[in-house]
């Protein structure tokens, strides 16, 4: 009797330890797997009216609390106020922020490469009867216009369903730049 209580608990926990086991994909790998799955429509960002762009990001940050220190992850926010130019700086979990003044040169870079670049949004991407996570895929930056705002390399599942990004490889290079900003912003305080 021991031996069937044994194994019948031990089927339970092996049922339940192997349900959902899809790993997402990053955000990256979403728009080209949808592209091979379904057409994506795309947005031309020629007339649209940038006001703002945020980036999103991961930083080790020291805390001390009760006296000790330790290392945490935290999520950062960068966002690009595209009409004067000021970028921000806050902490997702702390709600610190700072205010910077880079030169115009960069807020023109980034609005030329937004401009010059198509949003693509593809709709159901997986097979009938797959499995998809129901873990939601973040977005690495967020556009803003008047009308409308794209949080770009998001999707709604692990499947990479209702996945927008910029098109064309755009967002691997948007990406880039925003890491290469991500070095050089804090030398730039405002006066």
């Amino acid at each position: 009797m021991r031996i069937i209580v044994s194994l019948t608990g031990l089927a339970i926990v092996a049922v339940f330890a192997f349900q959902n086991c899809n790993i997402p994909p990053k955000a990256g790998e979403v728009a080209a797997e949808g592209s091979q799955k379904a057409q994506a429509t795309r947005i031309d960002m020629v007339a649209a009216d940038i006001s703002k762009v945020s980036f999103y990001m991961k930083e080790a940050q020291t805390m001390t609390r009760s006296g000790k220190s330790f290392s945490v992850m935290m999520r950062k926010q960068l966002s690009f106020d595209m009409a004067t130019g000021v970028l921000t700086e806050t902490f997702e979990d702390t709600k610190t922020s700072r205010t910077f003044c880079p030169p115009d040169t960069m807020k023109n870079e980034l609005g030329a490469m937004l401009e010059d670049s198509q949003v693509c949004k593809w709709g159901h991407v997986s097979d009938p009867g797959e499995m998809c996570s129901m873990a939601l895929i973040l977005p690495y930056a967020e556009v803003t216009t008047g009308q409308e705002m794209w949080a770009l390399g998001s999707a709604t599942d692990g499947c990479g369903n209702n996945a927008i990004d910029l098109c064309d490889s755009r967002g691997d290079v948007l990406k880039q730049w925003a890491a290469d900003m991500n070095q050089t912003y804090s030398n730039y305080t405002c006066k």
